[in-house]
């Protein structure tokens, strides 16, 4: 079992995708705008000079009136351009940028720091990928599933032993739990419960995968070599 770091670069390139295609949009939008109502075109080149013009003075002590001034002239051009906007039919925010997640505007991330709810799922559908690709599917599984009915009476007590220790693994993982070593015959359930484990703990925010010791191995040596 490893953390979810994995997942999660993996959920914020996606993000990435996302806002790199929304600024497609977005710049297409703009060019439409401009083209078909040059005025606003030409505010927001006004508007661009007059940030410059703020940033230019704002160390002068005595250019208080000046910013004044400033500011109400650019508050008049964006009434004009939002009205022009809406005289078109298009909304007053329709340049202001194109987001899939209204709240985090695609960042993963709301104004407070916390997470967005776009980015926790992403985030598991990440995890639900990483382990289909492992063979474990994280919607058909769950220890309910494990019927102990399908052994032997005489085995049925010790392998209820072995679920509840599972339960108990799962439910209290965390990067700190030590590792648990499965030893049986074929078809004894080895695979299912490490299988059930994985997506238990993936649940609570970790990544998992299935591998075989030769595949462990393996993967152990490439990362030392």
């Amino acid at each position: 079992m490893i953390n979810s770091s994995n997942s999660y670069e993996k959920a914020m390139a996606r993000l990435a995708e996302i806002r790199a295609e929304n600024e497609i949009i977005a710049e297409k939008r703009k060019k439409d705008v401009y083209l078909s109502y040059p005025e606003i075109k030409e505010i927001d080149s006004k508007l661009r000079s007059l940030i410059g013009k703020i940033i230019s003075v704002a160390l002068d002590k005595n250019s208080a009136g000046l910013i004044a001034e400033i500011k109400r002239e650019s508050e008049a051009l964006c009434d004009r351009k939002a009205r022009i906007l809406r005289e078109a039919g298009l909304g007053e925010d329709y340049l202001d940028g194109v987001y899939t997640c209204r709240f985090c505007r695609d960042t993963g991330y709301l104004s407070d720091g916390r997470s967005c709810s776009c980015l926790k799922q992403l985030l598991e559908e990440e995890k639900a990928k990483s382990l289909r690709l492992s063979g474990i599917d994280l919607a058909a599984n769950g220890f309910d599933s494990f019927r102990l009915e399908y052994y032997p009476p005489e085995h049925r007590d010790r392998m209820e032993n072995i679920l509840n220790v599972c339960k108990k693994y799962a439910s209290g993982f965390s990067r700190k739990s030590i590792n648990l070593i499965f030893r049986g015959g074929t078809g004894t359930g080895k695979t299912f419960l490490a299988s059930l484990i994985a997506a238990s703990v993936s649940e609570s925010g970790f990544d998992a995968m299935y591998l075989t010791l030769a595949e462990h191995i393996a993967l152990n040596n490439k990362k030392k070599y």
